[in-house]
Formats: C-alpha cells, structure tokens, sequence
C-alpha cells in the first residue's frame, strides 16, 4: 500500500490508529510543543489546557479506561486550512461500577504549517453523558496529586 502523500493524512491516519488503541506515548508524540486542549461546550466550564496539563489528564483518564472501543464515524479533511474535524463515538468500561463511558465527540484537530503535529485539539462531547460519568471517574483521575494545578 501506498503511503498518504500528504504529511497531514499520515498525521490524521496515525492519530486514529493510536486513538483506537488509546497508544498515549503514540498520541503524545503527534501533538506540537505549544499544543493546546480546549473542551467544549463552554458551560462544561473546562479551561483550556497547555500540553503538560492535557498530558497529564490524558493519560490518567486513558489509565480509568477498559475495554475501550472507539468507532470513526466521519472525517472531514482541509488540508489547505491545516484542519480535520472527527466525528466518533466510544464506549469503555471503568473501575466505578456505574460509571460506563459512553461517548460522543466531534473533534477537531489543527496541524503544524507542515502537517507533521497536531497543533490543538478541541473536543466537543455530549454532555449529558460526560456530566453523568465524570463526577464518578473524576477521584481515580485527580487521586495523584497533579504537579500541574488542575480544575474540573
């Protein structure tokens, strides 16, 4: 097969490979060193995060999550704007007995001028799911002191 001739589309089509595996050390390597986290919508009251912040939350919550599948439902590409919106959707199991992730979310990833890294990442998730979920994971999250300070 042959590769993707845009960096872009190879970044894109790595990312969701380690995102189906939930491959921390693979995603981390794709985002910039001045990547940023911003979760939506805003009434979830979530700041926005700078890399040591969204690496530490990452793979905490990652950590929490078993069983994971994630489906890729849409993908719409603009190389010339350096973007990719992801609609999917994921289901995991936690340690919290009823706590099951199930999730929606239309992400969207901005590039580096040359493709190679992920600039930002913005999540949109369905909230009625998230609220009723993270209260409950959020303690095996947060449980080790961060040495970045965190908010939720």
């Amino acid at each position: 097969m042959t590769p993707p001739a845009d960096p872009q589309i190879r970044t894109i089509e790595t990312f969701i490979a380690c995102w189906k595996k939930q491959d921390v050390a693979g995603i981390l390597s794709l985002w910039s060193a001045d990547f940023t986290q911003a979760i939506s919508p805003s009434t979830l009251g979530i700041p926005e995060k700078s890399r040591a912040e969204a690496e530490y939350v990452f793979a905490k919550l990652t950590s929490v999550l078993h069983d994971w599948k994630l489906e890729i439902r849409d993908i719409v590409n603009d190389i010339e704007g350096r973007k990719v919106v992801i609609y999917s959707s994921s289901v995991a199991s936690t340690p919290v007995p009823d706590a099951h992730w199930i999730m929606e979310y239309v992400t969207k990833l901005s590039f580096t001028e040359d493709g190679t890294k992920i600039k930002r990442l913005e999540e949109t998730l369905d909230t009625a799911k998230f609220m009723d979920v993270f209260p409950k994971i959020a303690p095996l999250i947060l449980a080790n002191q961060s040495p970045i300070p965190l908010s939720y």
